[in-house]
């Protein structure tokens, strides 16, 4: 019987050159989204903050033009994982007299809005109330509608001139000015609001946090880096429910060969439903590789180790 040569590696490069990535590097992205209607963003591993730009939609030209939506700037706690909804607005109609009040453009967690931008009302003979800053503009001249406050829409004004319908700018009243008031936004303490006439949009930025934790096996896990493998037999090299010093799962992966050609695999390997690992030799000289992995997680690095064993 020989001993065992081990090569015990918890670094991301193992002996036969491949490369893992590094999980401890911080990764960054931006996506924006500009088509109207709601998508799902999932909040990548280790991020716990996004950067947010959302831009309400623009209320519809009349006789004069609809009023801008608001672009909301601002910061939001996450937890990497979750999945918020992101809905973009759309701008109102337009028309020779009257135009449509735009649509707002959110940030949400399931029901609750976490960013809003107001959009602009509809034009009429006079301009359509911007979107919110916060609160929704009034729409210009006489009878025109009330800008939003908060969720709550703004009154309509006389003869039909309608008032801002809580984040959604309203549309232009039927008569000579008589121009739709601004939706209202959301903004989250420390962000910041203006007026543009761009179209709608959301775009989110963000960075993950590298990971601090550097995981190990659990004692008693693995095959030690000293210990025999049998020519004849049956060895254990993983325990039942296999975890790191972090709680990640571990996975096994073994290879054997015969010394002489190194095309032969001759032995057996048996992986139990509880995680535990087993190698049967039939009494042929082998080279072994036994790999154990674990994925990363947001708080720590991934996990690999590396022995090398003939019998």
């Amino acid at each position: 019987m020989r001993r065992p040569y081990v090569l015990g590696l918890a670094v991301a490069v193992v002996a036969s050159g491949a490369i893992f990535a590094n999980p401890s590097v911080a990764l960054a992205g931006t996506t924006t989204y500009s088509v109207a209607g709601v998508s799902t963003f999932t909040v990548p591993a280790g991020v716990t903050s996004l950067s947010v730009q959302v831009k309400g939609g623009n209320g519809g030209n009349g006789a004069t033009t609809g009023g801008s939506g608001a672009l909301v700037s601002a910061t939001v706690t996450v937890t990497p994982g979750e999945a918020l909804a992101i809905t973009v607005g759309a701008n109102g109609g337009s028309d020779e007299r009257t135009g449509g009040g735009g649509a707002y453009s959110a940030l949400a967690r399931s029901t609750t809005a976490l960013v809003v931008a107001g959009a602009g009302g509809g034009g009429s003979d006079d301009p359509g109330g911007a979107g919110g800053t916060p609160n929704g503009g009034n729409g210009a001249g006489g009878d025109s509608g009330g800008g939003a406050t908060g969720s709550t829409g703004g009154a309509a004004g006389g003869d039909g001139g309608t008032g801002g319908s809580g984040y959604a700018g309203g549309g232009g009243g039927m008569g000579m000015t008589r121009p739709g008031g601004g939706g209202s936004s959301l903004v989250p303490a420390g962000g910041s609001v203006s007026t543009n006439a761009d179209a709608p949009y959301v775009t989110v930025t963000y960075t993950s946090t590298p990971a601090t934790a550097t995981p190990s096996a659990v004692p008693e896990t693995i095959l030690g880096s000293s210990a025999k493998i049998p020519t004849y037999g049956t060895k254990k090299v993983t325990s039942a429910n296999p975890k790191t010093t972090t709680g990640q799962s571990i996975r096994t992966t073994v290879t054997c060969r015969q010394r002489s050609r190194g095309d032969i695999r001759l032995c057996k390997v048996v992986h139990k439903k509880n995680g535990a690992t087993y190698i049967k030799a039939y009494g042929i000289p082998l080279r072994i590789t036994i790999t154990w992995r674990a994925a990363a997680t947001a708080t720590s690095a991934a996990y690999i180790e590396v022995h090398k064993y003939k019998t």
